[in-house]
């Protein structure tokens, strides 16, 4: 099993909303963590983990939310807070 870790500066502020977009739920917090797992089913756990450096430059991994219709949840997650980098869903090797 692996567990999915983003470095932040404010786990517990980013916490709802990654248990949003992923459909995650907050299973605990202390410290520097906030561990989210899935509401049902198999998935990895999602670590926040408060790191006191600013982000510099490029993310180098990024998570990928499989959706039938990438719109819909393109909006969804506008409306939780999330920013819309470019107004049509990208195309690369026969996905959206």
């Amino acid at each position: 099993m692996i567990h999915v870790v983003l470095d932040c500066r404010e786990p517990e502020a980013l916490a709802e909303f990654w248990a949003f977009a992923l459909e995650y739920r907050v299973a605990h917090a202390e410290g520097a963590f906030v561990v989210l797992v899935p509401e049902e089913g198999p998935g990895p756990p999602f670590l926040l983990q408060r790191v006191t450096e600013a982000k510099g430059g490029k993310n180098r991994m990024h998570v990928d939310i499989p959706s039938e219709d990438i719109e819909a949840t393109a909006e969804r997650l506008v409306a939780h807070g999330a920013t819309r980098l470019s107004p049509e869903a990208l195309q690369e090797l026969g996905t959206r």
